[in-house]
């Protein structure tokens, strides 16, 4: 069985505390709508605007590309593995 989307969120935060990243979650632009998630360093700001996926951008911009770990539907209250 895959794990929730609430236990993943856990885990990426216990590995981003552990690297000494801070995990970030912002309302994604991709046609899907959901959430997504990304670790940056501590001392760094969200830019205002970040490049979803694309025809110019296949992958997102560079900041995507370099701090998204997760792309989510929605978060759960609590655990919902099974």
């Amino acid at each position: 069985m895959n794990q929730c989307n609430f236990c993943l969120l856990k885990d990426i935060k216990l590995n981003a505390k552990e690297n000494g990243l801070k995990v970030v979650k912002r309302k994604s632009d991709f046609f899907l709508g959901g959430i997504d998630i990304y670790a940056i360093p501590k001392t760094s700001k969200m830019p205002k605007k970040i490049i979803a996926p694309c025809d110019e951008y296949p992958n997102g911009d560079k900041f995507r590309q370099d701090h998204l770990q997760a792309w989510l539907m929605e978060i759960p209250s609590k655990c919902k593995c099974e």
